[in-house]
């Protein structure tokens, strides 16, 4: 219902306006710009579909197969839909961990923490391992890969931003 006379008219447009300016201002806070998603490589699958903001954590856990060391990759989004590695962390040394001198070593809780990385990606490839677990964490929840898809299956981790509707 449209009021007739130019003063009502007015305040009703000046109503509509501050409510849609104001819903569009509050969903902006409260909404995320991008989706990671974990999906199968071959056939783009999505098998998972999380919400995240620009310097939101994700981290990568598994065992190293061959010494058997624990390892978290802690990465962070950032505003290019990728996702940087900030640290890797582990109990001890194993085959092809880091050991480059530009980066930055510490002891953390019994861990070596190695951080300084200058690598960010587009996507991370992982094959679903069978002898060790692999867990993606977002928001204190955590994708184990074996759950997610068959073993042996190669699944893509990729952050891509939210589609931006106008109107």
């Amino acid at each position: 219902m449209v009021p007739k006379d130019k003063k009502s008219t007015t305040i009703f447009v000046f109503l509509i306006v501050f409510l849609v300016g104001a819903f569009l201002i509050f969903h902006k806070e409260v909404s995320h710009d991008y989706f990671l998603k974990i999906k199968e490589k071959d056939s783009g699958e999505v098998l998972v579909k999380h919400e995240v903001e620009p310097q939101q954590e994700v981290s990568l856990w598994y065992i190293h197969s061959a010494d058997g060391t624990p390892i978290t990759q802690v990465f962070q989004v950032i505003d290019e839909g990728k996702l940087d590695l900030k640290k890797e962390k582990y109990e001890w040394y194993g085959a092809g961990l880091e050991t480059g001198s530009e980066l930055d070593y510490s002891i953390e809780d019994d861990q070596v923490v190695i951080s300084g990385y200058d690598r960010a990606f587009e996507s991370i490839t992982i094959r679903v391992a069978s002898t060790v677990p692999q867990i993606i964490t977002v928001d204190e929840e955590e994708f184990d890969l074996s759950e997610l898809a068959a073993l042996g299956t190669s699944i893509e981790v990729v952050i891509k931003k939210k589609p931006n509707y106008s109107f």
